[in-house]
């Protein structure tokens, strides 16, 4: 009960492989364009990397007292994005309250490499 009342807030982060062949299949390197340059990886990075990882940190502008007296609360969301070309390999997105932190963002990115098994050190 005293968890309800705390006004914690643990959001689920949604997961989707679009093209399973690249599970377990990790590149040899990747970019990674992170316009809040927060995110951390041990994949290797490069410029010219065929494969891109995208992190969107979307605010969201909803002022409309119904949706909100509902209590959404949801300021934005993250999503992380996997392509090879322009080609969709797989995402992960979770909402947030207030500001992203850090973490969160790192949380969202690890959880889409954990779901493609690309856990490799550079």
């Amino acid at each position: 009960m005293l968890w309800l009342f705390s006004g914690c807030f643990e959001p689920e982060i949604y997961t989707q492989i679009d093209d399973p062949a690249f599970v377990a299949h990790p590149p040899a390197s990747i970019r990674i364009d992170d316009l809040s340059g927060k995110v951390r990886s041990t994949i290797k990075q490069s410029e010219n990397a065929e494969t891109r990882i995208e992190i969107d940190v979307h605010y969201a502008h909803c002022t409309n007292p119904q949706s909100r007296s509902f209590g959404t609360g949801i300021d934005g969301y993250i999503r992380v994005t996997a392509k090879k070309r322009d080609k969709m390999i797989g995402r992960s997105q979770c909402d947030f309250r207030g500001d992203p932190e850090e973490e969160e963002i790192q949380k969202v990115y690890d959880t889409l490499l954990k779901r493609l098994q690309w856990n490799i050190a550079q």
